[in-house]
């Protein structure tokens, strides 16, 4: 599914964080609730600039994204 998010994937973007992760280009398969989750967890606001995450940030993001997508499938079913 990803192959890795980082500040290299999406970090130059001067677009918010939240419209990075919708692009299915750069990550397949997260559509908006499911961002809204992963932002939430990840303790970033969804209209922060990719550019302006801290590499803690992007390790936070990084860690969110399959936790928040494992326990949402589970919660789905």
């Amino acid at each position: 599914m990803q192959r890795g998010i980082s500040a290299g994937s999406f970090g130059k973007a001067q677009k918010a964080i939240k419209e990075c992760l919708l692009d299915q280009s750069i990550v397949a398969g997260i559509g908006n609730i499911y961002s809204d989750e992963i932002l939430f967890a990840a303790k970033i606001h969804p209209a922060r600039l990719a550019n302006s995450l801290t590499a803690t940030e992007w390790s936070r993001l990084a860690a969110a994204i399959p936790q928040q997508l494992a326990y949402l499938s589970k919660r789905t079913k």
